[in-house]
């Protein structure tokens, strides 16, 4: 393995001096933070994977994803690969002379031992069986249920959804785990999750309590899971000063070993929470939904848990995908959904699909996906819509044709001298209505910033541009439901 002759790390480094990355960087292994380039959301919404070992990166809400560390910095920047690649170098203080020889730069593979060791993908069978093993073993802390029900849960949901807590460090039950599977003579090879040390297994422990979401599939089986921590939890103390140290990077992980021997990667990236029926075969399969216009259909959004909440306080069936720009587990399932009658698919994506422009694009795309295969698309986010203008009217959002800057994503755009390009972005999309909103002030450089917005705005004959009062009052679909069903606000 020869080294790079600068780092991921030195150009992460680069990058979070230039306020791309907020977050600490490690020394190697995988990495996750906010997207540099779409923002992920916040502090805590880590949508940006990176591997500092392999270089290779991706954003599971816009369409950032490729591999090297110029590569990245020369896009972020908005200049060539060679030009990337010499400002990188003269920022680091090297001689792009001397000390960079041509031909002589390569990338650091993962070891080749432990890749070609990688067992391969268990059957569906087999990861239910071995998973739902897993639960029993496990029970859920007092922390995570003391959360959920926060979200507007009760008990006997929480038991229903079987949510249960992985204790962070916890080698008991780890060890417990696989003596429960070795009683009932069960293999985890090729289950996510499990890998072999001298040819004994062993299975992932986190570093934190953790929430083992489950991952259902088509047929009602349990084909992997998602790791979740609190918000609390992710919290970092300067123990001795006691002074709060930003947060950890690991709220959302799969619980995967692809790195280790014998180990396997992820698989069923959707996860359906719904009721499930057994069909004339006698197998499961899930229970759609009939809307009055006599629709079948099925709603689709982001993560398992906010479909599970979601699904299980208002009733409707949902599709969970891990991130909006990851549709191919979907497309897979497409054809057995036509033979049950879907007709409809209802995408209800976060409120911020309305000022995200990376979100909008994938949005777009998944409609057209799910279009070419026949299925009628309708968009559900229908939360928080309304605005109140600088006359005391209130009006509400189309969904089809605007676009919202707040006062940190327009500052953004103006600094980085990106928003006549976003402004054709979004004119390619349809996006003729352009709004400015504040929660309470409206500060000078608010309206120096939309002044310089309007007159661009004018200058492409975009229908309108306006700045106007507006704040989130439920970010996603499983706080519409606790909100408006429990009257929940989830904090």
């Amino acid at each position: 393995m020869t080294n790079w002759i600068y780092s991921m790390k030195d150009v992460l480094s680069l990058l979070q001096h230039d306020g791309y990355i907020r977050e600490n960087i490690p020394n190697s292994g995988e990495f996750r933070c906010s997207c540099p380039s779409c923002g992920g959301g916040k502090k805590i919404d880590r949508s940006f994977c990176v591997d500092l070992d392999t270089e290779t990166y991706h954003c599971f809400k816009c369409e950032l994803k490729g591999r090297f560390s110029q590569n990245l910095y020369a896009e972020l920047h908005n200049m060539d690969k060679i030009s990337a690649k010499k400002e990188i170098m003269s920022r680091l203080g090297i001689d792009t002379l001397t000390s960079f020889p041509k031909n002589k730069r390569y990338i650091s593979e993962p070891a080749t031992s432990i890749i070609d060791a990688n067992a391969d993908i268990a059957s569906v069978e087999t990861r239910d069986k071995v998973y739902k093993t897993v639960l029993t073993q496990l029970s859920l802390s007092d922390e995570h249920k003391k959360d959920l029900l926060k979200r507007g849960l009760t008990e006997k949901e929480i038991s229903e959804l079987g949510y249960k807590t992985f204790p962070g460090n916890d080698i008991s039950s780890a060890s417990n785990i696989i003596n429960a599977l070795s009683t009932q003579k069960l293999s985890p090879e090729g289950c996510a999750g499990f890998y072999k040390v001298n040819d004994l297994w062993a299975c992932k422990i986190p570093k934190r309590d953790m929430i083992m979401v489950k991952y259902m599939s088509f047929d009602n089986k349990l084909t992997g899971f998602q790791m979740r921590c609190n918000d609390d939890d992710l919290k970092r103390y300067d123990k001795e000063n006691h002074v709060f140290k930003g947060f950890y990077d690991d709220k959302y992980l799969w619980w995967s070993t692809k790195k280790k021997k014998y180990g396997s990667k992820s698989a069923g990236m959707i996860h359906y929470a719904c009721d499930f029926e057994i069909n004339t075969n006698g197998a499961w399969q899930p229970k759609v939904f009939e809307g009055k216009s006599g629709e079948k259909y099925m709603c689709i959004t982001e993560g398992a848990m906010k479909g599970d909440i979601a699904h299980i306080i208002s009733g409707k069936p949902f599709i969970c995908i891990p991130g909006v720009s990851i549709h191919k587990d979907l497309e897979k399932d497409l054809p057995k959904l036509k033979k049950i009658d879907v007709t409809t698919f209802i995408i209800c994506f976060d409120a911020d699909q309305l000022m995200n422009i990376n979100v909008l694009k994938q949005n777009k795309k998944l409609s057209e996906m799910l279009m070419a295969h026949g299925f009628k698309v309708k968009n559900g986010t229908l939360w928080n819509l309304t605005y109140k203008t600088i006359l005391n009217n209130y009006k509400k959002f189309d969904l089809f044709y605007d676009f919202i800057f707040t006062s940190k994503t327009l500052k953004k755009a103006i600094e980085e001298k990106k928003l006549n390009d976003i402004l054709d972005e979004l004119i390619s999309l349809g996006r003729l209505n352009i709004f400015f909103v504040h929660s309470d002030r409206f500060t000078k450089e608010d309206k120096e910033r939309y002044s310089e917005l309007l007159k661009l705005a004018k200058s492409k004959n975009m229908k309108s541009c306006k700045y106007v009062q507006y704040s989130i009052k439920y970010k996603g679909v499983d706080d519409f439901f606790a909100g408006t069903q429990r009257n929940v606000k989830y904090v």
